[in-house]
């Protein structure tokens, strides 16, 4: 139901660019452009790029200078299929208030949009997985996604994300307590292989988790 993918600094801005839909061309072509303009974003708008804010929170916090250093990841939600059409919007906009939550602040999020023009309609959620610092002058944060995204975090994900819906009046189960090698929690790469074998632009070249 969620997948998450990680990102340095040289791919971050293809990353944007899929997510808001602004190339003028997708080697994906199960992308209807019909339905494009039923996607939408989530993340605020700061009257600036998001690209150009991604820039601006970087210089913000501290860093390791190298170019494998992951500075944003992106979460991918996936609707589950037995969830009502109706119930769309809210489950997507309460899976973006946790991710929110979970990591620093809505000042952490580069970008966030819902696609609703894909055979299963997904929320990217692009994060800068930052965490305060005490170690080092002149900053009070840090870029570290091995401490913010660690194996803890991916391991209660799904069974925290599926609470706060719950508790948010959102009736979607998307924890069912069945591990990925028995078929549960499925990433967004194999329920798209599971109908029509669909490819994801974005992800095509980049490492997994």
């Amino acid at each position: 139901m969620a997948n998450i993918k990680k990102f340095t600094n040289g791919q971050v801005a293809s990353v944007i660019r899929h997510v808001e839909r602004l190339n003028e061309n997708y080697s994906n072509t199960e992308i209807d452009d019909v339905k494009s303009g039923e996607n939408y974003l989530l993340s605020p708008d700061r009257q600036m790029s998001s690209y150009d804010y991604y820039k601006q929170r970087k210089n913000e916090v501290w860093s390791l200078n190298r170019k494998d250093v992951v500075t944003a990841v992106s979460w991918i939600i996936t609707v589950p299929q037995t969830l009502e059409k109706q119930l769309y919007e809210d489950f997507f906009r309460n899976c973006y208030n946790f991710i929110t939550e979970r990591y620093g602040g809505e000042n952490n999020i580069i970008t966030s949009a819902v696609h609703m023009d894909e055979t299963t309609p997904h929320m990217h959620c692009v994060l800068m997985p930052i965490k305060s610092d005490l170690k080092h002058e002149d900053f009070a944060e840090k870029l570290c996604a091995k401490e913010v995204i660690n194996r803890e975090d991916l391991r209660n994900f799904h069974p925290d994300l599926d609470r706060y819906l719950k508790e948010h009046g959102v009736p979607a189960d998307v924890y069912t307590g069945i591990t990925k090698r028995q078929g549960g929690n499925k990433t967004i790469q194999q329920l798209k292989a599971e109908q029509k074998n669909l490819k994801v632009e974005h992800q095509i070249g980049l490492e997994r988790w």
